[in-house]
């Protein structure tokens, strides 16, 4: 017992009392997130340069990368975890310069592919190994504030003002008509934590409740399971009053069912009866939305793989190519998106990102104050892992940019005691 209490007291005695002061490059940092969160649509503004076209959101990416940089110049912490984020760049910045010079793939088809495909990877590889100097609780607060006014806006645009789309030149098909298009729906996943950190009930409720309405309008199966169980978890791991947690629950349920039920038309909700097989056999839906609408693509992707290289066939070649011939260089699974163009190396950086993040959050677990956050985290964590076999979460989605930054937040929280 001396022992340990001697351990113990050196170990605490090398923790430092309180962070640093939270210095203007981690509130620009922050609020370029929160903008980014809170996008509804990723091609609201779009600027023409040259005969290429940049959406805001490859703005708000290209921004965090840079105020990422400067933060390590800044504070003069160049150690070999920021490698990690020199590696990711090194090598794919190496595989698309390949794919133009020496394979003669398009180049229009290859800066495509790195924009929309790996900047936000590119991003996260750099952000999640810096030490922000933020509170964990403010940051999560703020990200469900955002995601839920995005939502919000989103299912407001798509339901009442869909003629929004066209003014401003963007395809109606791309809301997917009955269904809601909602580019940062995939942080929706993060919404649970607001279970973990102290918050008023008369915030945390309306959080829940926009949020889930967007969650619904999706009638995304993937999205829509992940988010429930999620929310299951995480609040039984971090809930400090059960009944009044379910109070909370069904209040923001009911309220959902009965706005949704006033906002979506008939055939928005028959339609989303019917993906989770109540206007039809249930079975019969399961089958639908596996073997009918993915078996064809998996079996596509199997026997592609058996045709491309072991170290990647570059940027410029299909990933499938559908029943119409067109050529598809995007991948619903987030293994695929690495491995084909970049191969083991690509996995490698994938798999490498995975064990970092969880390394990270297992090491912010020991410490009392950021337990809870942690153990949250790590349920996103390996939920996200489970959603990315088909719906690819890690390569073109703003998920992967918030995850790395709350997890390098928890980590920083963890790095210092509790402040009186």
């Amino acid at each position: 017992m001396t022992v340990v209490s001697i351990t113990a007291s050196r170990n605490a005695s090398n923790i430092p009392k309180s962070r640093p002061r939270t210095e203007w490059i981690d509130w620009i940092t922050f609020t370029i997130i929160l903008a980014l969160i809170a996008l509804p649509h990723q091609n609201l503004l779009v600027l023409p340069i040259g005969s290429y076209k940049i959406n805001i959101a490859d703005i708000f990416f290209g921004l965090l990368l840079a105020t990422s940089i400067i933060c390590i110049a800044l504070r003069n912490k160049v150690d070999r975890r920021a490698l990690f984020g020199v590696l990711v760049f090194v090598v794919i910045f190496a595989y698309f310069a390949a794919s133009v010079v020496v394979l003669n793939y398009d180049f229009n088809i290859c800066i495509s592919i790195l924009r929309n495909g790996f900047l936000p990877f590119i991003t996260a590889s750099f952000l999640f190994n810096i030490d922000w100097h933020l509170k964990i609780e403010t940051v999560i607060k703020w990200i469900a504030i955002s995601c839920a006014i995005s939502g919000i806006i989103a299912v407001v645009m798509n339901f009442a003002y869909a003629e929004f789309y066209k003014n401003i030149n963007i395809d109606i098909s791309e809301s997917m008509g009955d269904r809601l298009y909602w580019y940062p729906a995939s942080i929706a996943l993060f919404i649970p934590c607001v279970f973990i950190i102290p918050m008023r009930w008369f915030l945390r409720l309306p959080i829940l409740l926009f949020v889930t309405i967007a969650v619904i309008a999706t009638q995304s199966r993937t999205l829509i399971l992940g988010y429930l169980c999620l929310s299951f978890a995480v609040i039984l791991i971090g809930s400090r009053s059960l009944l009044k947690t379910i109070l909370i629950c069904s209040c923001a349920l009911l309220s959902t069912v009965i706005i949704a039920n006033s906002i979506f038309d008939n055939q928005s909700i028959e339609l989303l009866l019917s993906r989770f097989g109540q206007n039809e056999n249930f079975y019969e839906a399961v089958e639908t939305a596996t073997f009918e609408s993915r078996g064809e693509m998996f079996n596509q992707y199997a026997d592609r793989i058996q045709e491309y290289n072991l170290f990647g066939s570059g940027f410029g070649r299909p990933y499938s190519i559908r029943l119409d011939q067109t050529r598809v260089f995007v991948s619903d699974i987030s293994l695929i998106s690495f491995y084909f163009p970049m191969g083991i190396p690509g996995a490698c950086l994938l798999l490498s990102f995975w064990w970092l993040c969880w390394k990270r959050l297992r090491a912010a677990k020991q410490r009392f104050i950021t337990r809870k956050v942690a153990f949250g985290l790590q349920w996103i964590l390996c939920m996200a892992c489970l959603m990315s076999t088909n719906w690819d979460l890690y390569s073109r989605t703003p998920f992967v940019v918030v995850l790395a930054f709350l997890i390098a937040v928890c980590r920083s929280s963890s790095m210092y005691q509790q402040e009186t």
